[in-house]
């Protein structure tokens, strides 16, 4: 034992009379075979898992004497009994003893779920009495058992609780109420007030008195959240598209085939306010209505797009006319682009970048973020000595 101690071993000399598993047991395995020869054992209704094989004991093993003489003398197959145990899909194992021995062992030689697909993860393990220490610094409540049920039943094994109280006398009593701390959780309400029938871009569709057809959406910062990646001097402005997006929704709503949208005209950019408020989202909403008017006698009808924040006034931000059905233009000559790319000289992107962010009174000063979803500059041209610059996007 200094041996072990020495190497760091944990070791602890055995309390006991009979050195079991070893030949100091040989002188008394004839009388403990003989007296087991009169007893009658038959085979077991559960599944049992015999440490002298490791396997589980079938109908045709006999448990007679000699059967124990071996269990006495052979080494214990008590790894190869927990692989099984994990064969069978054992979750829960109860160690019925004066205290916890091999329970703890199972945990330490369960298969690796990694190693052994069939395995199950470790499974609990309680014991159905503990020893009190031994230097009684702390001793073990008298209720050790009953814990020990109470945790087989958290873990979801059935327990019948008559045979636990048999022969005492139990009854019923009202537990005492207790103050709650009443901390309320509220449910955040949806961002956009649709319904079914709204339209996914456009919102919700009314028709005034005149003819009129207005459809009224709601649009945050963060919804649609792509709006995030168009920021220009860092304030998130509405990029000119949507408005293209909803006039084109506007005119399909009248008819099928090709659309066109003509004259359009950018009045001004609809920017949201800065957030400064702690949550800030129902601050920086923006009301959003197209209005689409009331002559139809035209292929072409008016379309307006206006916008309402905590300003409380409509701004006006986009107006264009709208056909659809109508037969599409006629398209130009084809644009020869070898020829074009031909008297095109390339420019370098970093100098055309940092060119346009100088405040100079040829340039217009720049400070647009591109979008992580949308096109990027791909190639630049410039044809000299005309400052116009031709970009390829991808």
């Amino acid at each position: 034992m200094k041996r072990f101690e020495s190497e760091g071993v944990r070791v602890r000399r055995l309390n006991t009379t009979r050195a079991f598993h070893s030949p100091l047991v040989e002188p008394a395995l004839d009388e403990l075979e003989a007296a087991l020869d009169d007893v009658a054992i038959g085979s077991p209704t559960l599944t049992v898992i015999s440490n002298l094989t490791g396997s589980a004991v079938d109908s045709g093993m006999a448990l007679d004497g000699a059967y124990w003489r071996r269990h006495a003398r052979e080494p214990v197959a008590f790894a190869s009994g927990v692989r099984v145990l994990a064969e069978c899909n054992v979750d829960l194992v109860i160690e019925i003893g004066p205290h916890a021995v091999l329970g703890p062992m199972t945990t330490l030689a369960w298969p690796d779920a990694a190693s052994n697909q069939d395995a199950v993860g470790t499974p609990v393990v309680l014991s159905s009495l503990r020893r009190p220490p031994r230097d009684g610094s702390s001793p073990e409540s008298e209720n050790s058992f009953v814990d020990a049920v109470a945790a087989a039943y958290e873990a979801g094994l059935e327990v019948s609780f008559a045979g636990l109280f048999a022969g005492e006398t139990r009854r019923r009593i009202s537990l005492p109420g207790y103050p709650f701390q009443r901390e309320r959780h509220w449910l955040q309400p949806a961002k956009r007030r649709r319904t079914t029938t709204d339209h996914p871009l456009l919102g919700l569709r009314h028709e005034s008195a005149r003819g009129e057809i207005i459809f009224e959406t709601e649009v945050y910062p963060s919804d649609p959240a792509w709006l995030q990646d168009h920021r220009v001097f860092g304030r998130l402005v509405v990029p000119g598209a949507l408005y293209g997006a909803m006039a084109a929704a506007l005119a399909f709503l009248d008819g099928n085939g090709p659309i066109a949208i003509e004259d359009m005209q950018l009045h001004s950019p609809l920017v949201f306010a800065e957030n400064d408020s702690s949550d800030g989202v129902e601050d920086a909403v923006r009301h959003v209505q197209v209005l689409l008017d009331a002559s139809e006698e035209t292929a072409s009808r008016h379309v307006q797009i206006y916008s309402k924040g905590t300003e409380g006034e409509w701004t006006l931000h986009v107006e264009a006319q709208v056909s659809s059905g109508a037969a599409p233009p006629e398209t130009a000559a084809h644009l020869d682009l070898d020829s074009l790319r031909a008297s095109l000289s390339p420019a370098d992107k970093s100098a055309y970048t940092a060119r346009r962010l100088q405040p100079v009174s040829t340039w217009v000063s720049s400070s647009v973020r591109l979008a992580r979803s949308g096109p990027v500059l791909a190639r630049l041209w410039q044809k000299s000595p005309c400052p116009r610059v031709w970009i390829a996007m991808t």
